[in-house]
């Protein structure tokens, strides 16, 4: 008889009521059935995609797979909006049978059978006559391309990175703005993000960057925005400053530059589980516009949502150097702290602050600000 509170993973079912610390958009479900026939013959099968599927998300606490029972699974309507793996035939597991008939049959081989439904969630069921035949079949299925590697494709989408560099501006032009963002996206490129690069844009080219960025996000994206220019901030609003704006006043601002808060608004409404933003857009006001009550020295701190990281180029208020090297001090550390693999990106930033706090001689220390939930690799 069933026991609809059994699961292989020990421990699991009070990880599950605790949202928070067990699962993600991300998390991948692997179900067997619920008897022991099912424990002999399907829980080492689900031992070893669980095996891989961990290894391929570099153990994140996010990119993970947890097994449970059909019966845990059937009866937890929560869990019915994750992507999740069946294992075992009809006869044996519940979630098989209820699946079986809704996706596509594919990659049939000697009396073993896969189904796929592409979602959202996406399910897939695999099931085979005996152990000796399953096993070669599920170590085969996570080879071929349309198969383990297709479904993590889609349960935890892609890298998206969007970098501006702004350095031409008429008035207190940057050395090193448009090197930090060309720089930056070159080694994102080599870390596996898809990366958009724009040089000294207006206003326009910003907010059509942003915008196509932040459309279109598949299932469990993350994307990484940053800017390196000049910023302000008006009544504890941040603006990141476009090439060709003129302010006279600084209402002109909130017309003529583009509010970080908007970016950030966007990437949210766009469904990423992963928001960072990197914002080196701290240098000191340049010289000519108005120092009035409203307009401020520096970046002001913004709310995170749910999976938000925002890192500073420097603390609430204060300015940041642009460099007397290629780069500026932010951006040199960061060049240097991200490729460093199985490091947590606040562990990473961690790094940039002590990095940059040296060598400022204590004049500038990053500030982040983080709502994140888990942990994020940049180099995986």
């Amino acid at each position: 008889m069933a026991n609809p509170h059994y699961t292989f993973d020990h421990g699991l079912i009070d990880g599950v009521r605790d949202r928070t610390k067990a699962i993600s958009s991300q998390t991948i479900f692997i179900v067997t059935g619920s008897d022991r026939t099912a424990e002999v013959l399907d829980h080492p099968v689900a031992k070893r995609l669980r095996e891989e599927i961990d290894k391929r998300g570099n153990i994140s606490s996010c990119r993970r797979a947890l097994i449970v029972s059909d019966a845990f699974w059937l009866n937890d309507a929560t869990l019915h909006t994750q992507p999740v793996i069946a294992v075992g035939g009809p006869t044996s597991n519940a979630l098989t049978r209820m699946l079986v008939d809704q996706g596509d049959r594919w990659h049939t081989k000697e009396d073993c059978h896969g189904s796929f439904i592409e979602g959202p969630p996406p399910r897939v069921t695999l099931w085979g006559r005996g152990a000796v035949e399953v096993r070669p079949y599920i170590e085969e299925w996570m080879r071929i391309p349309n198969g383990l590697s297709a479904l993590l494709k889609l349960c935890w989408g892609s890298r998206r990175a969007l970098l501006i560099g702004n350095a031409a501006y008429s008035s207190s032009p940057l050395s090193n703005s448009v090197n930090d963002a060309t720089d930056l996206a070159t080694v994102l490129r080599l870390l596996g993000f898809d990366v958009r690069l724009h040089r000294d844009a207006n206003k326009p080219m910003m907010e059509s960057a942003i915008d196509l960025f932040t459309q279109r996000q598949p299932l469990g994206m993350a994307g990484l925005f940053f800017f390196s220019g000049h910023g302000v901030q008006i009544d504890g609003i941040n603006y990141l400053v476009p090439i060709g704006a003129r302010f006279s006043t600084s209402s002109d601002v909130k017309y003529h530059a583009v509010a970080a808060d908007w970016v950030l608004a966007r990437m949210d409404e766009s469904g990423m589980d992963v928001k960072l933003l990197f914002l080196d857009a701290c240098r000191a006001l340049p010289l000519g516009w108005s120092r009035t009550r409203t307009l401020s020295r520096g970046l002001a701190g913004m709310d995170t949502p749910k999976g938000a990281l925002i890192a500073y180029a420097t603390s609430p208020g204060k300015t940041a150097s642009d460099g007397f090297g290629r780069n500026s001090p932010f951006t040199t550390h960061l060049l240097r702290e991200l490729i460093i693999k199985g490091r947590d990106i606040e562990v990473a930033l961690k790094a940039v602050w002590a990095g940059v706090q040296q060598a400022t001689g204590g004049k500038q220390i990053p500030w982040v600000a983080s709502s994140m939930t888990g942990n994020f690799y940049t180099a995986r």
